[in-house]
Parts: structure tokens; sequence; C-alpha cells
């Protein structure tokens, strides 16, 4: 398994850097992980002494077609070749109205997903990249210290929900927890290298049906092999809040103390600042699972058929007419190729 990196280490690399030197311009870098066969440098650029990340990749010259990510507090550049450092060297780098805290927690994030990609070719490790940064460029321009609606907490108790059957299927906690992207208001809630989980959940006491936001969310021409996870949650005296759901999957995580980290900052994005004084008091019980393959005669509308003109489609799945076409969690794994515990 490839080194996996924290913040601690982080800015303790980025503290190791000269900041004193008058005549110190351009980049000062150090090493930080080459493990996965990725290139990792924590850098600091001068006279403007801003941190950054300094990722290789197994590529030519950029294609100048592809548009770089600007988000609020970091710029992502690509760098001149430097000598000794084959590859494509991309810097994300703090702007200087930029947190630290959060530049941090970003950087981390995204080094501890490239190291998940381990071995993947370098296009693919590059897209995974952008992707990545992105999501956080959306979360970055969403309004903070937002409620959690009660939709929204039944759709975060359906991603734990999910979150914890890919553990319970020996995904390691590391791969579990980096593959959810729901709180990054990514397209699908969860993302492999090769396909893609939706989860969808209501609490409705009335039919099974689960509301799809877009025509783009099961259109597996995006992304393929792509599959909807479905809950069904009830009041249940018995059951468990979300303040309990939320403690219990971080003590799962807890054998890997990075793996709590990236799991405690994509809370901090729902608004979920410290999960030690979250409060939540109703309880509810899962009544239905379901999991479907988004292929062949699944029921969906997706862009790739739709006529041009037709935009901004929301639309509903009565689970309860398809729920004899469901497939196990376990085939889907093997169908995306995601390695168990032990194996990544």
């Amino acid at each position: 398994m490839a080194q996996q990196h924290d913040e601690s280490l982080l800015l303790e690399a980025w503290r190791a850097l000269p900041r004193h030197s008058a005549d110190s311009y351009g980049w000062h870098t150090i090493p930080i992980s080459s493990e996965s066969g990725h290139f990792f440098r924590a850098g600091m650029h001068f006279p403007e002494k801003l941190e950054a990340v300094l990722v290789g990749f197994q590529l030519g010259n950029l294609h100048q077609k592809v548009v770089l990510p600007d988000g609020k507090g970091f710029s992502l550049i690509c760098l001149e070749s430097q000598p000794g450092l084959p590859g494509l060297w991309m810097g994300l780098r703090r702007q200087p109205t930029g947190n630290l805290e959060m530049f941090t927690k970003m950087a981390v994030d995204i080094l501890n997903v490239l190291d998940g990609q381990a071995g993947v070719p370098g296009a693919d490790a590059f897209n995974t990249f952008l992707h990545r940064i992105r999501a956080w460029q959306k979360f970055m321009e969403q309004p903070r210290g937002s409620v959690l609606s009660p939709e929204e907490k039944t759709g975060l108790c359906g991603e734990l929900e999910i979150l914890n059957d890919l553990l319970d299927a020996g995904i390691s906690p590391r791969t579990a927890v980096t593959a959810w992207t729901g709180p990054l208001g990514t397209l699908h809630d969860f993302s492999f290298s090769c396909g893609a989980i939706e989860v969808k959940a209501t609490s409705s006491g009335q039919k099974y049906v689960v509301q799809i936001a877009s025509a783009d969310q099961l259109d597996p021409t995006i992304v393929a092999p792509l599959f909807l996870a479905t809950c069904r949650f009830a009041r249940d005296q018995g059951g468990a809040t979300l303040a309990e759901r939320l403690h219990h999957t971080r003590s799962r995580l807890s054998s890997d103390p990075n793996s709590v980290s990236i799991y405690e900052s994509l809370l901090n994005r729902l608004g979920i600042g410290d999960l030690d004084t979250f409060e939540s008091t109703e309880p509810f019980a899962l009544t239905e699972k379901c999991l479907f393959s988004v292929s062949g005669e699944f029921p969906m509308l997706a862009t790739s058929v739709l006529p041009a003109a037709i935009q901004d489609v929301r639309y509903g799945i009565d689970i309860s007419l398809i729920k004899q076409h469901s497939t196990t969690l376990a085939g889907a794994l093997a169908h995306m190729g995601v390695p168990l515990h032990g194996t990544d």
C-alpha cells in the first residue's frame, strides 16, 4: 500500500523549506512521496512565500485545450520542465487570500486520491487530478455554514449506508473514503477509477420513489460501469440518528488515522465542522436497500438520448417496480475492478 499523507506531515514539509533568504526567487521544493508511482513535492514559491504541492505525471506537454481549474484560495499552474524531474509537472498553489488550513486539507485529499490511483496510466491519473480539483473548486464556491435540510440528512444517511457496505465488502478504509465524492458536489456519490455508484435515499412513507436530479446523473455514456444504490428509511425509535451513524462510520475508519482525516474533511464540506458537537435526535431505520446496474433496459433519461432543446430534466424512479432486477455489491465492485483490502 502506498504511503498515506496527512496534514501534519505536509505542514512539516512546508516548514522545512527555507523562508528567509533575501535573494530567493522561484520554486523551492522537497520530495514528499514517490511510493505509488506518482511524484509529489512540497513546494513554496518565492518571493511570495506561498505553499504549494507539485505533482508529476508520466505525460508530455499539456494539451492546449485543457482548461485548468482556478478556485477561491488556490491556483493551478503548469510548470516548465524541471532538471532531473521527468514528465509533466503541475503546481497547486495557495493564493495570498487563501486559508492555509483549508488549502492543506485540499492538498492532502488530492495526494491521497492520487495514491489510490497507483499503477494507472498517466493520462488517467491526470484526469483524476483535475476532476478532484474541480470538485474542490465547486465546493469552495458554495455558501458556507448552511444547515442540512431534512432531505440532505436523509441523503447523507444513504451515502453512509453505502460507505459502510463498501467496508463490509472488504474495501480498505482509505479506498472507500476517497471514493466518497458526494460531499464534494460531484456528479456521482462514489467515484472509482473505472466506474461510479450514485446513491438515492428517501424517507417517504408513500411509494419507494427516488428522485434523479438531472439527465446526466444516470447517463452511462458519461461514466461506465454505473450503478444506482437506493435506500429507504423510516422513522423508528429503534433506529439510529444521523449523529450516531456518523460516529459509527468514523469508528470503523479509526484503524487508519488518515482515512479519519479525509472523512472529517468531507463532513466539514457538508457544514459538519465538529462531529463531536454535532447533534441530531430523530432516529431512522433502514427498511429497504437495492443496487442496480444502469445499463441495458434500466429505466432512465440520459442527456445522450434527449433532444438538445430539452433542459433541466428531473424525474423519479419507482423502485418497487424494478426491485427484481437488482444486483449485488460484490458483483458491482468486481465489474468496476475495485481492489479489496490487502490488494490496493
